[in-house]
């Protein structure tokens, strides 16, 4: 019960206290005036009267005996009257009473539900800003109550400002640390690129012999570092601007086969099931070729791919024994620029992940980094065809 009441509005909460004690008050005083009206009336009557009366009747005297008579017969009357009387006044007080405690009740609801529906609506409004959510505050209250409104009005216009100005500073700050990053990124390989160069000048300004090998090899570092730098736009292009899918169906095991054999020099990859989908077939080769990277690099020598049908998906799953994530890493391998791994441009999942879901569909990721059983495991879910 306790706790049926402590749930209760605060509206409703008012309104049984009000109804308890006009229940409390009514009914006690009902009993005081009605008892107070029986006493005072039955002390209006006197019944040693009638005795007293009787002993003025004279036999010669009738005019006499007949006032007396009629003056005991309303002192009768009277006596008699006094229970209807007392029941009539009751009754009239009870009509008084209900009419007064509906009176006070509507009153009641009408100010309650004037003042805390006002309220409500500001809370559900206060809750919406709270979420983001732009709401319409009508300042039509008086008093504090209209007050309040016009702060709540005052207070979504700031918080709007303040959201765009976050936002602006933000996107500003994000695009920084993007900036800085990819300078960081770029400046990497130009480093042995410029020490390759400044090597090859000076070998010319002392006058020494430059063997093909060492042009060869001078070279490769050059292509090497260009290499990378190749990879790392790619993958900022890859990631910065939106995947425009191009639906096909085909058989998920070509393009499985395609990449293992392209990989097959520093990868072993065995696979089992095929299933047709229905996605773009170029970015599902750069997805597949984004997670055989990310294996090798991280030092797997084997890759094992497990494509079976589930409902109106396809569920391929790609698992590899290389070194593993640590658990406090995995929710922050989908953030862009944040790598684990010396050399990493921290986009290789996020890109990953931005193209599985631009063809509708979805990735997980799980890792193990025991010394027997350690590896990464990536399960995507892709549209099969109905075929």
């Amino acid at each position: 019960m306790f706790n049926f009441y402590k749930n209760l509005e605060i509206e409703w909460k008012i309104i049984i206290i009000a109804i308890l004690l006009l229940v409390m008050v009514a009914i006690p005083l009902q009993n005081v005036l009605v008892n107070k009206l029986k006493n005072t009336l039955e002390l209006s009557t006197d019944s040693n009267l009638e005795p007293l009366l009787r002993s003025f009747i004279r036999n010669d005297n009738d005019s006499l005996n007949r006032k007396i008579s009629l003056s005991i017969e309303r002192n009768r009357q009277w006596h008699a009257l006094i229970p209807y009387i007392v029941e009539e006044q009751s009754f009239a007080m009870l009509l008084m009473a209900i009419g007064l405690f509906t009176l006070l009740f509507c009153f009641a609801v009408w100010s309650l539900r004037k003042l805390t529906r006002p309220l409500k609506n500001l809370a559900v409004a206060a809750d919406k800003i709270g979420n983001g959510i732009d709401v319409t505050i009508v300042n039509k209250e008086g008093g504090a109550l209209g007050k309040l409104e016009m702060s709540m009005i005052t207070m979504q216009k700031e918080l709007v400002k303040l959201r765009e100005k976050a936002h602006a500073q933000g996107m500003e700050n994000a695009w920084r640390d993007i900036a800085r990053v990819m300078a960081h990124e770029i400046k990497n390989p130009l480093t042995p690129i410029q020490l390759t160069l400044d090597r090859i000048t000076d070998r010319f300004e002392n006058g020494a012999d430059i063997t093909r090998e060492e042009i060869v090899r001078f070279v490769e570092r050059i292509s090497l570092q260009v290499g990378n730098l190749e990879r790392l736009v790619n993958d900022f292009r890859s990631f910065a601007r939106d995947a425009e899918p191009s639906f096909t169906k085909f058989e998920i095991g070509e393009i499985i086969n395609s990449i293992a054999d392209d990989m097959q020099k520093v990868v072993t990859t065995v696979c089992t099931g095929s299933v047709q989908v229905i996605a773009d077939k170029h970015l599902v080769n750069q997805i597949f070729l984004n997670i055989w990277k990310n294996s090798v690099e991280a030092g797997a020598t084997t890759i094992y791919v497990d494509v079976e049908r589930l409902d109106n998906y396809a569920v391929i799953c790609i698992r590899d024994n290389g070194c593993g994530i640590p658990q406090e890493h995995l929710e922050r391998v989908w953030i862009p620029y944040i790598t684990f791994k010396k050399g990493g441009t921290g986009l290789g999942l996020p890109v990953v992940k931005r193209l599985v879901e631009s063809m509708n569909g979805s990735i997980t990721l799980t890792s193990s980094t025991g010394s027997n059983d350690h590896g990464v495991t990536l399960c995507i879910k892709l549209l099969k065809s109905s075929m």
